[in-house]
């Protein structure tokens, strides 16, 4: 019987030489593919497209997305530490949309780390089974935090708490998360930083 308690593995920073060099080149040419993927599903957001939809792994998302943002953490000089459930239920939903909530998440916890000292850039990404047969998943950073009054004021539009941000990623991942049938909400985490929490419905079909 396999442990039902979750693997935590730490994503190591790669170093930028030989064989690291050209997978970081491919990896920046996949953020390009991704962008329009992204921009094309957005759209169709606008126009009340459901978009296509699949039976995915959550685990096997989050660790896609974490693949293509190999050159955003080398950046932000930031450690991941993920500690994922191994045996979730799948989850019906739209690839491309789902990837994009993380994506989005995992950014601004990267973007988090900006305004603190080194040994606090790193971040850590959960699943687990939740108790009437749902998925959570959270992102958890170790940043500045979010607004005390409110933290739930990230999620609206327009609003944001960087000078360069537009506040509309948020806003997004939430309607996506919602349109999933799921919930998305935040809080500021114990000790410093926020934490994401994530919650979609199992599949309802047999057998995943």
């Amino acid at each position: 019987m396999k442990d039902s308690r979750a693997e935590r593995r730490p994503v190591e920073r790669d170093s930028l030489s030989g064989e690291k060099l050209r997978e970081l080149l491919q990896d920046i040419a996949a953020d390009g593919r991704r962008a329009s993927d992204v921009i094309r599903t957005v759209k169709g957001m606008g126009r009340k497209e459901e978009g296509a939809r699949q039976l995915l792994d959550l685990n096997d998302v989050i660790a896609e997305v974490l693949r293509l943002m190999r050159s955003d953490a080398l950046a932000h000089d930031c450690t991941v530490l993920t500690e994922l459930h191994p045996a979730l239920p799948k989850v019906e939903a739209n690839l491309v949309q789902l990837q994009q909530v993380f994506l989005n998440l995992i950014l601004n916890a990267f973007e988090a780390s900006k305004e603190v000292q080194k040994v606090q850039h790193h971040l850590i990404i959960r699943t687990e089974r939740d108790g009437d047969g749902a998925i959570r998943a959270s992102v958890r950073d170790f940043g500045t935090g979010l607004p005390a009054d409110k933290p739930e004021r990230v999620f609206d539009r327009f609003f944001s708490t960087k000078r360069e941000g537009m506040g509309i990623g948020l806003f997004i991942a939430r309607a996506i998360v919602v349109g999933h049938g799921g919930t998305l909400y935040a809080e500021n985490a114990e000790g410093s930083g926020a934490q994401f929490w994530l919650r979609l419905p199992a599949s309802k079909e047999i057998g995943v």
